[in-house]
This record gives structure tokens, sequence and C-alpha cells, in this order.
């Protein structure tokens, strides 16, 4: 059984189809890429996933559960997870305190044990700090913890954006073009903590542009174009095939790998 398996999803806007019967499988454990031009429907299908928006038609199963109709909360407790495409941050909060909102939904204490600061809701705080701690020393923005968000640059915002999403205990985490607005430098560091995530047993479900990425972390790919799937495969299959040159390229050049 797949991990996530999305069924001939569909989602239409008045007359305009942004998403047409898209079918795909996610495997535990695997980096998934979806990719296609601008308009293809990347970001339709991401705000389908994760309860953003709800499908004209179709079907959503996460873990063996339907979750087609679940608000975006629900399926956030179940450990679907999402960044945003563009960063979305408190800038005049810490490093430390932004990560930290990210924990709301593992905490145990009720709201009266946050008022009267019980012995429960003080233990849990301690474990969620902590647990801050260990993420920003995996994505190596520790020693810049106190420091003000809109102080980072935006390559450590975006390691920021991914820090924040870890904090909620991810079992599926969808990044929506991480990459953006990050130098070479930037982005092969980006290579590397995705890969590290992998390594962690976390699944993740990749949108980006820059090529060298999709290619260099990717297990399996999908290529959508004018929201319909026109391939899938290895990342050597999708660099070959056809139509997904003729989409990208106009021509028979090879996509870089």
């Amino acid at each position: 059984m797949a991990f996530l398996e999305v069924r001939d999803l569909t989602k239409s806007f008045g007359g305009l189809t942004a998403l047409n019967k898209v079918s795909f499988a996610v495997q535990e454990g695997e980096v998934f890429g979806l990719i296609g031009p601008n308009g293809a429907g990347k970001s339709t299908c991401f705000n389908l996933l994760t309860g953003f928006l709800k499908p004209t038609s179709g079907r959503i199963v996460f873990n063996g559960e339907e979750v087609t109709s679940l608000p975006d909360y629900a399926r956030a407790r179940m450990g679907i997870i999402r960044t945003f495409q563009h960063t979305s941050l408190f800038s005049g909060l810490s490093v430390f305190e932004n990560v930290l909102i990210g924990t709301h939904c593992c905490h145990r204490s009720t709201l009266g044990g946050a008022l009267f600061r019980t012995k429960n809701f003080l233990k849990d705080e301690q474990q969620l700090r902590a647990k801050v701690e260990q993420i920003l020393d995996f994505v190596e923005l520790k020693e810049k913890k106190d420091l003000p968000a809109g102080s980072l640059s935006y390559g450590e915002q975006r390691k920021l954006e991914i820090a924040i999403a870890l904090a909620g205990d991810p079992k599926l985490l969808l990044l929506d073009e991480p990459a953006a607005g990050m130098n070479p430098a930037e982005s092969r560091k980006l290579m590397e903590l995705i890969k590290a995530l992998q390594s962690r047993g976390i699944t993740i479900l990749l949108v980006e542009h820059y090529m060298q990425l999709i290619m260099g972390v990717c297990d399996r790919i999908a290529v959508l174009n004018y929201g319909v799937k026109i391939a899938e495969g290895t990342p050597q299959e999708v660099r070959n095939n056809e139509e997904v040159i003729r989409v990208y390229l106009g021509s028979r050049t090879k996509i870089p790998a």
C-alpha cells in the first residue's frame, strides 16, 4: 500500500480546470518530485493535499486513511505538513520563537494548565524547548537562535521555514519551491538537508523549478502540464521523456541532470 495515494484528483474553478484527474502514489520514505511549467497545477495539487482547497472530485488516501474531506488542521495532526512558496515568518520574533510556535500541535497540556502553569505544563514546555534546540542544530541555525527571523539571509529564512515544519513532527513533508531565491551554494546545502531528512525516515513531496535539485534528490518524479499528468518515473526516465523535453524546452535538447 502506498503511503500517499492520489486518485483522479480534479479541481475546477468555474470554467477553468486547474487539475484534471491526476493520479500518483508516494511510497513511505521516498522523495517524490512534482514538476511542471508555471500554471501546470502544482500549487493547486499541494493545496488539495494539505486541505487548503477541497477537490471537485477524486480521492486522497494517506497512510491507509481517507483524508479527502478532512480540514487542514486535522491533516497536520496526522503528519501532513507543508512549507510555502513565499516565506511567512514572524520577522520580529527570534529564530527560536518561530520554531517554538511550530510545536503548537504537539502540546499535550490543557488551557487550564497553560493558565496556571501546572507541573505538567512546565514539563511539556521544557521538552518542546529541547526539541526546538535539536531541530535548529539539525538545520544549522542553532547559533542564530536568538536573532530576529527577519535578520536572516533569504537562504537561512528558507531553512527556518523547514525547521518550523519539522517542529510539527511531519510524516509527510511537502516542500513548496524551497530553493526559490537561493544561490548555488545555498541550493547545494538544501540538497544535503533534504537527503538528511529522508535518512531520518521522513517522506517528502517536493515542488521545485530548480532542475538540478529535483534530479539530485528525487527517487521519482511526476510532471504536470495544464493540470494533466504527462509523465512519471525516475529522474533518468523523466529527463529523457520527449513530451517533458518539449514542454520545458520546445526541442529535443536534454534536461540538465
